[in-house]
């Protein structure tokens, strides 16, 4: 069963999370395919003869500062060879990596991520890690409940499902008031 983050009724918001399988059940457009397919492929954040080389420089001079300890005369020397291996290392390898992971969409299976159905006064927006749809109300040219859910179509041909089992307690009659506010009921 699918998990729902949050169902503030004070604010009239509604976030669902819903299996992108079930929610583009019923899209004949395939404009919902955007909200399953990642972006762009990632480039690669340096060259690798460039990464190649900075490392080697990081590790030659880790490898001059600790080799320079068995002599008492240089410690200052080797000191600030390790200074500027470790420097080297972390500025131009391992902090480039650890921003290029942060800014990365989390893994998911890619076939069926989870997307979020997010229902306010003034739109809904449907967001997958990859992408994100934002209509207007005014784009909801018709919804209908069925037994197993509700079906959404949109004035652009985009039609999503809503299964019943993804909603929890009042999120249900939360959606049902909304709509009724929207006045498309």
């Amino acid at each position: 069963m699918p998990e729902n983050e949050t169902a503030d009724t004070l604010n009239d918001v509604l976030v669902l999370e819903v299996p992108y399988s079930d929610l583009s059940r019923f899209d004949t457009t395939g404009r919902m395919k955007e909200l399953a397919k990642p972006g762009e492929p990632r480039k690669p954040s340096m060259n690798p003869v460039k990464r190649f080389v900075i490392s080697t420089l990081g590790i030659f001079f880790l490898m001059v500062g600790f080799i320079g300890f068995d002599s008492s005369q240089n410690l200052l020397i080797s000191i600030s060879c390790i200074f500027f291996g470790i420097l080297i290392i972390w500025t131009f390898i391992a902090w480039p990596e650890m921003q290029r992971r942060k800014a990365a969409p989390p893994l998911s299976n890619g076939k069926n991520p989870e997307v979020s159905i997010t229902f306010n006064k003034n739109t809904i927006v449907l967001r997958s890690p990859y992408n994100q749809l934002k209509k207007d109300w005014s784009e909801l040219a018709e919804h209908k409940k069925t037994k197993k859910g509700f079906h959404f179509t949109f004035t652009d041909g985009i039609e999503a499902y809503l299964p019943l089992d993804a909603f929890y307690e009042g999120e249900l009659k939360t959606l049902t008031t909304l709509l009724q506010n929207k006045k498309i009921i």
